[in-house]
C-alpha cells in the first residue's frame, strides 16, 4: 500500500470475501478511489481526477483478455495473490517485463500494470470492486498540469505495451 493512500476501514474484510467469492481472480483493486488534493486546485483540474485513478463503480468487475481494459485494477490498492508476485519476479529476471515500478520522486511507473497481467498469464482473472475502498491523498507536486500531460502519456503508452 501507498504512503498516498487511504483504505477504509473494512478493506480487508472486504478483499476475504471477494477472495473466497472469486477464487479465480488473483488480482483485485478498489472499484472506489476518492482523489483527495492537499491544496486548492483549479475547478477545471476536478474533471480529469480519473488520471490520479479516481473512479465510483457500482459492481464488482473482473476480466481475463490481453488486453487492458476498465475493469482491471490500477496500482493504487492492488492486492495479488503470491504466484502473481512470483511470476512478476520471473518475468523481470528473464528480461521479458522491463517497465520500471517507482522509484524515489517519479510519479510515473508500468510495473502495476505488467504486475496485473501476470494474473492473466496465468490464466487467471484481475478485477475491481465497490467495497474496496480507498482515499487517495494527492500531494501539490502532482497537482502540475505537465505531471498531467505525462501520467496521461505514460498511462496509455505503458498500458498499450504490457497488455
Amino acid at each position: 500500500m501507498d504512503d498516498d493512500n487511504e483504505i477504509d476501514s473494512n478493506y480487508l474484510i472486504g478483499l476475504q470475501e471477494l477472495i473466497q467469492m472469486h477464487p479465480h481472480v488473483w488480482a483485485w483493486g478498489p472499484g472506489k478511489i476518492t482523489v483527495e488534493y492537499e491544496t486548492k486546485i483549479p475547478d477545471w483540474l476536478v474533471l480529469y481526477s480519473w488520471l490520479f485513478q479516481e473512479k465510483n463503480q457500482d459492481e464488482v468487475l473482473f476480466d481475463n483478455t490481453k488486453f487492458w481494459n476498465i475493469k482491471y485494477p490500477s496500482g493504487t490498492g492492488l492486492a495479488i495473490k503470491k504466484e502473481v508476485a512470483q511470476k512478476y519476479l520471473e518475468n523481470v529476471k528473464q528480461n521479458k517485463m522491463t517497465a520500471t515500478c517507482r522509484n524515489g520522486g517519479g510519479l510515473t511507473s508500468g510495473g502495476d500494470s505488467q504486475i496485473v497481467y501476470c494474473a492473466i498469464q496465468l490464466g487467471k482473472y484481475a478485477g475491481t470492486a465497490p467495497q474496496l475502498i480507498i482515499n487517495h491523498l494527492t500531494e501539490q507536486k502532482k497537482d502540475l498540469f505537465s505531471l498531467l500531460q505525462t501520467v496521461s502519456f505514460w498511462g496509455f503508452f505503458l498500458c498499450g505495451i504490457s497488455c
